[in-house]
């Protein structure tokens, strides 16, 4: 009996032992509110996540999601880790993502080394985007953002190139308040080159400082390259949190065009009744030096087969890019947390392209992460 005790409390012992150098964390993002805006073309004047439509809806702010992310202690200050991230609507119950894929955000595997870093594989966010991402007081979520790739990514989007990498290697590595970041996309393409990023990021108490740059082949000449700068940074007073952040793209534009766009964001966050009250001012500018020449390609474009992808971006970057476009935008909000996980928001916008009307929206939600 006294054996069998024994065993038994060695067994238990593994058991912990096993629980304690892996685990496994399930967590997510349920947001859902109210959200009107006064026109429905609002696509570039709000960011690209305007409402389709001047009714009222039921939509989220913040991207709602389900997520897994686990790790495993391999000994020697090495462990093994994954992350999987599916996005949703909540509104609908269905899935949100782009192309069917089911875990949208996020799939990835890895090692991470206590002394040289992490590697890991599948698909993430590049480093252009936590160049920014921390930028924005809405974090390039909802109506009122004025980071994300619409704005802070100074068109890049335009070109086809989305925040996250497919088909990747990522590493990152931390030290004396740096971190570095460094991607790079497979293409899988004879004949196509592959995408890269680099970024870093430092913190020191209030202050936060960041850079990266993207380059990835255009999808309207394979020959060429686009690419991406960001850099900005933040410093918190306290009663106060300033942030200010500038990107440059370089777009190819069909028939030897090239299309070089700039943005500039300025915005700050202060403690509010025991709320935080955000703002945020957002331009981008398109200065295309022969808008001429893009027209005609516009209008080549538009008589062509409208499934032809390399058509379709090309389309949309010689419409952005024909002559000086501008685009404005300025949000306000303030939002109240119940608890660690429960917040109520609300905010209001403005945005406005050269030569369109101005587009207003409003929202009001609950937000809540488990």
């Amino acid at each position: 009996m006294k054996k069998s005790l024994i065993a038994l409390a060695a067994l238990g012992t593994l058991a912990s032992a096993a629980m304690a150098q892996s685990s496994v964390t399930v967590y997510g993002i349920i947001d859902l509110g109210l959200v009107k805006q006064n026109r429905a073309d609002a696509e570039y004047a709000l960011g690209g996540v305007g409402m389709q439509n001047e009714e009222l809806n039921v939509a989220q702010a913040t991207k709602s999601r389900i997520g897994f992310r686990g790790v495993e202690d391999l000994g020697g200050g090495l462990s093994a880790k994954f992350g999987l991230e599916h996005r949703l609507q909540p509104d609908v119950g269905a899935t949100n993502t782009s192309g069917g894929n089911q875990f949208w955000d996020m799939s990835i595997v890895g090692l991470t080394s206590q002394t040289f870093g992490e590697i890991t594989l599948g698909r993430d966010y590049g480093p252009t985007f936590y160049a920014q991402y921390l930028l924005d007081p809405w974090l390039n979520q909802g109506i009122a953002e004025v980071g994300g790739t619409s704005y802070a990514f100074a068109g890049y989007n335009a070109g086809n190139h989305q925040a996250r990498l497919n088909d990747a290697i990522f590493y990152k590595a931390k030290a004396a308040g740096f971190t570095f970041m460094a991607a790079a996309s497979m293409s899988e393409k004879d004949g196509t080159d592959n995408r890269y990023a680099v970024g870093a990021m430092y913190e020191a108490g209030p202050l936060f400082l960041t850079a990266a740059y993207d380059q990835s082949p255009s999808q309207i000449n394979n020959d060429e390259t686009d690419t991406l700068f960001i850099i900005g940074g933040a410093y918190d007073f306290g009663a106060i949190k300033p942030r200010v952040s500038f990107a440059q793209s370089k777009i190819q534009t069909p028939f030897g065009g090239e299309a070089k766009p700039k943005s500039f964001t300025l915005a700050a966050t202060a403690p509010l009744g025991g709320g935080l009250l955000k703002v945020g001012y957002t331009q981008i500018d398109w200065d295309n030096p022969n808008p001429l020449l893009q027209a005609g390609i516009l209008g080549k474009l538009l008589d062509s087969d409208s499934s032809n992808d390399a058509a379709a971006v090309g389309a949309r970057t010689a419409l952005l890019a024909a002559g000086d476009t501008k685009q404005r935008k300025f949000s306000l909000g303030y939002e109240y947390s119940l608890s660690k996980r429960t917040a109520i928001y609300t905010d209001v916008t403005s945005g406005k392209t050269k030569n369109s009307d101005t587009v207003t929206g409003i929202d009001l939600g609950i937000r809540h992460a488990f």
